[in-house]
């Protein structure tokens, strides 16, 4: 019945089937059945969707500072100086809340309306003062073409720190993607954000990302990809040089379904900067190489209710000693999907 598209039918016969105590990975399997069937049946009505997060975890650099305490500033004769308490390294516990909404509907002729809200709140345990929390909202239009689907979104968000805001931004993303067949997408995006910083206006830039993917499902249940792109920020002000940098990144990762409740997932990223004049400190042009390295697995523990428990690791290697700095994060979360 769901190949042939009737797909009313196909979800009343899948739980038919459900109520004949059958084992729990097969009710998995079916769930995921069922949901295709009503994903199809959204396709000409507006879908809204909507999910709330808990997580708990440790961060071994919550502020992503330096791990030394005392360096040479070569901008002030290579006095040395002691950082403060809160420009090294700080390591804490944190729980964090998060939840989103998003909209999809069709506006007809192939065309579909997308929108979206989110928000984060994270507090750590001890070191309050780098508490953080964020909210996202975005709206676009998908257009669907045969293979090729084309996407243009509108961003803005903001970010506070210790209850202050931080940094705001607005942008506009756009993307292309083509599925070459039923296992191979490719795509292409483009993306440019404004961003500010209300009390540090220096910081101020513009913002561009390029780049390429790919993504391949293998028959056996794992779906690798990989992305290549090219960043650059420009400060707004003209006397703050130093700020602005091209950069290139790469991202490799994939998952694997373990079995039918559970998700095995990872991935590689690495980031080069080249800042564009000399920093007026370190007395030289910043050059900063960034590795990430993310992996975890999803278990299911019902069709709306699942846990994920990750570990990343990120190296910062910089020339100036004051951007040098590893990181590792360990959480698990608890999610409710609606």
């Amino acid at each position: 019945y769901l190949a042939l598209g009737e797909t009313k039918t196909a979800a009343a016969e899948f739980q038919t089937v459900q109520r004949q105590g059958i084992p729990a990975d097969v009710s998995m399997t079916i769930d995921r059945y069922i949901a295709e069937a009503r994903r199809i049946d959204d396709v000409n009505t507006t879908l809204v969707t909507a999910y709330v997060e808990g997580t708990i975890g440790y961060d071994s650099n919550v502020n992503a500072g330096p791990s030394k305490a005392m360096m040479a500033l070569p901008g002030f004769g290579n006095l040395p100086f002691v950082l403060g308490k809160d420009s090294k390294s700080n390591a804490d516990s944190f729980a964090s809340l998060g939840a989103g909404a998003n909209v999809r509907s069709p506006l007809g002729n192939g065309y579909v309306l997308l929108g979206g809200v989110s928000g984060l709140a994270r507090a750590n345990f001890s070191k309050d003062q780098f508490d953080t929390q964020s909210a996202d909202a975005n709206v676009g239009i998908m257009k669907t073409v045969d293979k090729d689907v084309f996407t243009v979104m509108a961003q803005t968000g903001v970010y506070y720190l210790n209850d202050d805001r931080y940094r705001n931004y607005t942008g506009l993303t756009g993307q292309w993607q083509r599925n070459l067949d039923a296992r191979n997408q490719v795509g292409v995006f483009a993306q440019y954000s404004d961003l500010h910083y209300p009390t540090m206006d220096a910081r101020d830039a513009d913002r561009w990302v390029a780049g390429a993917s790919y993504a391949h499902l293998y028959r056996d249940g794992v779906m690798a990809f990989a992305s290549a792109y090219y960043v650059t920020e420009n400060p707004q002000e003209s006397h703050v040089g130093w700020l602005g940098f091209d950069g290139y990144g790469v991202r490799l990762g994939g998952r694997v379904n373990y079995d039918a409740q559970t998700t095995f997932f990872g991935g590689v990223t690495y980031e080069r900067r080249e800042y564009d004049k000399q920093d007026p400190i370190f007395l030289t042009k910043r050059k900063d190489n960034q590795y990430g390295l993310l992996f975890g697995a999803t278990r299911f523990l019902s069709k709306d209710w699942s846990v994920t428990p990750q570990l990343s690791w990120t190296v910062n290697s910089s020339n100036t000693e004051i951007n040098d700095y590893h990181r590792e994060l360990v959480s698990v979360t608890l999610r409710r999907e609606f």
